[in-house]
């Protein structure tokens, strides 16, 4: 098989499998919903796809022992 036509059959191999979505995580104290981050993907098949968020939150509670403030997080 020559170069350029292995070439285009992994190009379409990858393209034919790409995966395209949008992962969300939204962080809760108690029930109030206090932060939330969006990030879109495209995943090209064989391929693996790490994300990282990143947000300020203002007026966090710090945790103790004697105040066991905990947040909640889902990642949809």
């Amino acid at each position: 098989m020559h170069p350029h036509e292995q070439w285009k059959k992994h190009q379409n191999f990858y393209s034919q499998n790409q995966k395209n979505g949008k992962v969300i995580v939204k962080l809760y104290d108690k029930q109030k919903l206090i932060a939330k981050m969006t990030n879109d993907y495209t995943i090209l098949g064989g391929y693996d796809k790490r994300f990282l968020f990143s947000d300020l939150i203002k007026n966090i509670k710090s945790w103790s022992a004697e105040n066991p403030n905990l947040y909640f997080m889902t990642l949809t």
